[in-house]
């Protein structure tokens, strides 16, 4: 059986060859923030911090480029 293989994302998706747009898990989003769990979710619900992917009914993940994003705006809100 011969399956082929599109390269071209969907139309309404942009791609960036800059930035992979990977998933990854929680525990690497609080190793990459410095962030508890718990700080997280609080941000998570008040908009703040980038949404959540919902990989099963009890995994979930997070864009990486929208986390990297997220923590160089932090990054550059300092005092």
């Amino acid at each position: 059986m011969n399956i082929k293989q599109s390269n071209s994302a969907p139309k309404n998706i942009k791609q960036s060859n800059s930035a992979p747009n990977r998933i990854i898990r929680l525990p690497e989003v609080i190793k990459r923030t410095g962030l508890s769990r718990s700080t997280i979710y609080t941000l998570i619900t008040r908009n703040d911090f980038p949404k959540k992917i919902s990989l099963s009914t009890r995994a979930m993940g997070f864009l990486e480029r929208e986390v990297d994003i997220w923590i160089i705006e932090k990054s550059h809100n300092r005092a």
